[in-house]
């Protein structure tokens, strides 16, 4: 019963049959900011009254926009540790643990990062730059789970109109309910941004130094997993099941730097902002990244043939050095096309090789060059067009490039279709091709392995009368490369393919509202390959009002999610990557609810989150494994606090 009670709630709006006027609160900029209206003072002194639209933000990938600082349900589903709305992933035991993919990841990140260790990596591109008329003070706050906390601060100033600086800091230190999961995650980035009086030349630069450093106990022994499935009140207290590994633990460092500048050429009339139609674009970056995997004794889980050293002790570094330069043309915002040369040098290290004979070499060096090219059109103020492509050669890993194009249609305030699409040949992820071990079967130089040939569309429809949206996906990719069932690398043979659709609906009336969004998805051939849940729904109902005379405003409910059954990947802490169940011992997990309650509080430019985790865990104790041998956390209470402070 509790299943038809729990799906019920989810897709109910979705066949609601009357439409209700919907408040849009969620897409209402309810800034802690007032316009007020001028003041007559003596003399010529001036009063200033900012509005938030004069504090923004944006980056290498995203327009300007205003800071954020409404109570907005989506700003709720990004008020975690990750920072992101976590629809399509399983949330693991402990923060800061790998989130659990629940669809298909289509991002590019760094070449070296491993999977596990990418969920707090944050690329020079993603870097927010800002332009504020007064400096901004902000402060993120997240416990943690049973001891610990994620703090996040950022300070951000213009000393005047041409030029701004922002440091940012964030910091999770989180135990966990179980053996062996303590988290430790830092990022420290200072960016700044200038431009000349007459915008002839324009300067964004950064800094980023991460760390991510994490006990690893790959998951719980198989008693441990039956006690816990049996609810046997000798280990009630989660901390006394038994991990499979006790002393080992995984190090990831990087160090980059990131500079982005372009300079007008020839001077065209008067507009300050179009009077350099022509320009010289400049990108150069450096990086380098460490990975390492470590034992402190010798563990008796995994059964692998071993070296004999007393250090038992991995490490492999990265380097890589990018340097673009582009001659780019605009008229006006409507049309800007940059073209260029792009450069780069990987390096990939071992600081040890622990056995000659396996032909593994000590250091690889990559140069590649190529071409890049970017378009922007916007005609007539509604349909916005995009593209970027990329060719470069190397002299080890071959021809790589890719394309992608995207759509941005909006016909008056009725329908807006938004559309991605992607082709590459891509090598994959130097994790997957390159690496040594004191364990023998994980040194390998995988020097065969093909690219990956992808495709890759997408597409978003938006009916904003209606609160209703749709979307969906088709995913090819041939030389598909993953860790087979013995934690080895493999590619595939034949292409996996994928498809997804689904739907997000808000149902209002007066100030209840239903938000429910749900997703249909399949992996049509190689399924075996990528084992995903075939539904994954979510409901959020919820009361949203001003409170205390509308000096502050309330939204109080309750959030369900669930997915179907499906046989989850387990996870390698040796390669920080998922691996595949064993062939004719998989078992399947899912079908479970798990509801979290909610009350979230704004006082001016404050948002208070408070949230009961996991009310499930006491209707359905011992029922959620996230994957085969990792339970997941019990009931938590989670409380959270995000503050701009507009100084």
């Amino acid at each position: 019963m509790y299943k038809c009670f729990f799906l019920s709630l989810i897709f109910f709006p979705f066949f609601a049959y009357a439409q209700i006027n919907a408040e849009k609160i969620q897409n209402v900029l309810r800034d802690s900011i007032q316009n007020a209206e001028p003041k007559s003072v003596p003399d010529s002194l001036k009063t200033f009254s900012p509005s938030i639209q004069d504090y923004q933000k944006w980056n290498s990938l995203e327009e300007k926009k205003p800071i954020d600082t409404t109570l907005s349900i989506q700003n709720f589903y990004q008020q975690n540790v990750y920072q992101q709305d976590n629809f399509s992933y399983q949330l693991p035991s402990n923060w800061g643990k790998p989130l659990i993919p629940l669809s298909i990841e289509v991002k590019r990140e760094s070449k070296f990062v491993p999977t596990g260790k990418s969920y707090f990596y944050t690329l020079n591109e993603a870097v927010n730059y800002y332009d504020v008329k007064t400096p901004i003070t902000r402060f993120i706050f997240e416990n943690g789970v049973r001891e610990g906390q994620f703090l996040s601060t950022l300070f951000t100033h213009n000393p005047n109109q041409q030029i701004n600086y922002a440091i940012n800091f964030n910091s999770l230190r989180s135990q966990g309910f179980f053996q062996r999961e303590l988290v430790s995650v830092k990022n420290l980035t200072a960016a700044v941004n200038y431009k000349t009086k007459n915008q002839r030349y324009q300067l964004e630069t950064n800094f980023i130094s991460q760390s991510n450093n994490s006990d690893e106990n790959a998951g719980l022994d198989s008693l441990s997993i039956k006690a816990y499935q049996s609810n046997n009140p000798d280990f009630s207290d989660l901390e006394r099941l038994t991990p499979n590994l006790n002393t080992a633990k995984s190090e990831f460092q990087s160090n980059s730097f990131f500079i982005n500048h372009h300079f007008g050429l020839f001077r065209i009339g008067k507009d300050s902002l179009q009077q350099y139609p022509f320009r010289i674009y400049h990108q150069l970056k450096f990086k380098k990244e460490s990975y390492n995997y470590a034992e402190n004794s010798d563990e008796a889980y995994y059964k692998f043939e071993e070296f004999d050293v007393k250090n038992r002790k991995s490490a492999k570094n990265y380097k890589e050095f990018s340097n673009r330069a582009l001659l780019g043309f605009s008229i006006s915002d409507r049309l800007k096309l940059q073209a260029g040369l792009v450069y780069s040098l990987e390096q990939n290290y071992l600081d040890t090789i622990f056995s000659k004979p396996l032909q593994i070499p000590q250091k690889i060096n990559e140069n590649r060059y190529g071409v890049v090219a970017n378009a922007a059109f916007l005609w007539r103020d509604n349909i916005q067009l995009k593209g970027n492509a990329e060719f470069t050669n190397g002299e080890n890993f071959g021809s790589q490039f890719f394309v992608q194009g995207n759509l941005v249609a909006r016909f008056s305030d009725l329908v807006k279709v938004e559309g991605d699409v992607k082709i590459a040949s891509e090598m994959p992820s130097y994790n997957l091709i390159f690496n040594q071990n004191f364990y023998k079967p994980y040194n390998f130089f995988n020097a065969d392995f093909k690219n990956e040939n992808i495709q890759n569309l997408r597409f978003k429809l938006k009916l904003p009368r209606l609160s209703l949206q749709a979307f969906g996906g088709f995913y090819n990719v041939l030389n598909y490369t993953y860790l087979n069932e013995n934690q080895l690398p493999e590619q595939s043979g034949s292409a996996l393919n994928y498809f997804k659709v689904g739907g997000e609906y808000l149902l209002s009336f007066k100030k209840f509202h239903f938000l429910s969004r749900a997703q249909y998805q399949q992996v049509t051939s190689n399924a075996h390959l990528l084992p995903l849940p075939s539904v994954v729904a979510r409901l959020t109902s919820y009361y949203q009002s001003p409170v205390f005379s509308r000096n502050a405003e309330l939204q109080a409910g309750f959030n369900v999610k669930w997915h179907t059954r499906y046989k989850a990947r387990l996870f390698s802490p040796i390669l920080n990557e998922f691996y595949l169940q064993k062939s004719g011992e998989e078992i399947a997990l899912g079908n479970y609810p798990q509801l979290d309650v909610f009350a979230n509080l704004k006082v001016r430019s404050m948002r208070i989150y408070f949230r009961a985790e996991n009310l499930t865990s006491f209707i359905l104790p011992a029922q959620n494994l996230i994957m085969p041998n990792q339970a997941f956390r019990n009931f938590k209470l989670q409380m959270g606090v995000h503050w701009v402070l507009f100084n």
